[in-house]
């Protein structure tokens, strides 16, 4: 009785099936050309390079914008001499007092040169890297086509 009780729980919760592997999912051209895009890494290296380029470009084209700055100060002052600053017939010490500085400075490059070629070759390198995901895309999609292909048996 142990043996048939045995044997039945083997079959029932052991059964060879669950261990032998599933069948593989069939996949279509374009759901394996989409996951080699996705997963390839010289696309996701391009792409990563596209997006360095772009950041670049960015900055190069920031040389182009006007600059501002801004400063502020603030001073405590004990005693000045009044003589000694240049005012004549002023004798003695003032103080103490405060002084506030603030300033605002806007300047702009009207003709920087190396700024306008630096940014137009930001700007060429931007869509030469976006040309280089372009090319890695379509030899992925090529390799991807042609292994499908042996795989099918063609």
């Amino acid at each position: 009785m142990n043996y048939l009780t045995c044997l039945l729980f083997l079959l029932i919760f052991f059964d060879p099936a669950c261990f032998a592997a599933d069948a593989p999912l069939p996949l279509s051209l374009k759901q394996c050309i989409e996951m080699s895009l996705k997963n390839n890494v010289e696309v996701l290296a391009s792409r990563a390079r596209a997006q360095q380029a772009q950041g670049e470009e960015q900055i190069w084209q920031a040389d182009l914008l006007p600059q501002i700055d801004a400063v502020a100060s603030q001073q405590r002052t004990w005693w000045e001499n009044i003589g000694a600053l240049g005012f004549p017939g002023f004798t003695g010490v003032i103080g103490p007092f405060n002084t506030f500085n603030a300033a605002i400075m806007v300047s702009q490059r009207i003709l920087d040169f190396s700024a306008l070629a630096h940014a137009k070759a930001g700007k060429i390198k931007w869509q030469s890297s976006r040309l280089a995901i372009e090319l890695a895309s379509q030899q992925v999609v090529l390799a991807t086509g042609l292994a499908y292909l042996q795989a099918l048996g063609y």
